[in-house]
């Protein structure tokens, strides 16, 4: 288990808002930039805690999934 300033669904925000749409790559890619390293399940979480409080929308294209800022 990783530590940060800020928990991870907050950072995780951070880089969708900046960016409105991406998917689960370039947001492993925007963490891994910001020197995170979070597993797949960690990042999920935060996924599924951002979608539950109406923040984000994550839809299963193919092998990925695509994120967005919900408006």
């Amino acid at each position: 288990m990783n530590y940060y300033s800020l928990p991870l669904e907050n950072i995780i925000f951070e880089i969708i808002s900046r960016k409105q749409k991406l998917d689960e790559k370039e947001l492993t890619e925007e963490l891994n930039k910001m020197n995170i390293f979070a597993s797949k399940s960690e990042i999920y979480n935060a996924l599924m805690k951002l979608e539950f409080y109406e923040k984000i929308t994550v839809f299963s294209q193919r092998d990925t999934k695509i994120i967005m800022i919900r408006q």
